[in-house]
């Protein structure tokens, strides 16, 4: 079972009994906030009736039971995880500065929407979380590790292809490939348990995962690129949230 230490607090998970809702209202944890609410306003452009709670200020005895309250779950972009979460040796000058804290809440995050069925979507770094809490591991650097600069661009510049590997790529996206909105340096090196590969980049980078028993879970899934800064119709970014949200809504 894993724990969250924070300053001798120790977060065990899973524990907390269910807090109940005022109201009907459904509310999306959101692991991380961005300054410009990207992933809320994304959220809205398809309904504007979420809540939304972010997981990373909250204090370190209520996250058990935000977790066991909330109706779906979003882990979002951000810096590279502690490689030593997946066994290998940390190296500063490929990752930088690891942020434990945050890696500790998301990898319990996952690991109980795993288990108790919580609708969850990754982004980028939340892509590879999942992964990880899953047993998987990354490539640290792709420049380095697979001889391809195509993702390690500037946001400005982030434009690549990427296209289904399995039926549920178009079952979801409704397109059998697309352009997608991307920038990172590391990528999915081992699948993690239980999980099977739904997309990839032209240059064999990882770009969607989801449980390969689509039956033992309403939504686990995720993708490396960014769909809440594409345009909003993109079938690559509104098709996605729209099948989070049917399973967040239990449709």
């Amino acid at each position: 079972m894993r724990t969250v230490c924070i300053i001798g607090f120790c977060l065990f998970a899973f524990t907390a009994c269910k807090t109940e809702k005022v109201d009907d209202s459904k509310v999306l944890a959101i692991s991380w906030y961005y300054p410009q609410s990207d992933y809320q306003r994304w959220v809205n452009t398809q309904d504007s009736s979420y809540s939304f709670v972010e997981l990373y200020t909250l204090e370190p005895s209520k996250i058990d039971s935000v977790l066991e309250s909330v109706d779906g779950i979003i882990l979002t972009g951000g810096p590279d995880i502690q490689p030593r979460h997946y066994g290998t040796v940390d190296s500063l000058s490929v990752c930088g500065e690891p942020n434990t804290l945050r890696d500790s809440i998301e990898l319990l995050s996952s690991e109980f929407a795993k288990e108790r069925g919580t609708p969850i979507l990754g982004v980028c770094r939340g892509m590879q979380i999942m992964n990880v809490s899953l047993g998987g591991n990354l490539y640290l650097d792709i420049p380095s590790d697979l001889n391809s600069d195509a993702h390690k661009v500037d946001e400005t510049d982030a434009e690549h292809f990427v296209y289904g590997t399995s039926e549920r790529f178009k079952t979801v996206f409704g397109v059998d490939s697309g352009w997608t909105n991307s920038n990172h340096h590391q990528s999915l090196r081992v699948i993690g348990a239980g999980l099977e590969v739904d997309g990839m980049s032209i240059d064999s980078v990882i770009e969607a995962i989801s449980l390969a028993d689509s039956l033992s879970h309403p939504f686990f899934k995720a993708v490396q690129w960014h769909p809440e800064r594409m345009e909003r119709d993109s079938p690559m970014a509104a098709n996605v949230l729209r099948e989070f949200l049917k399973a967040v809504n239990n449709e």
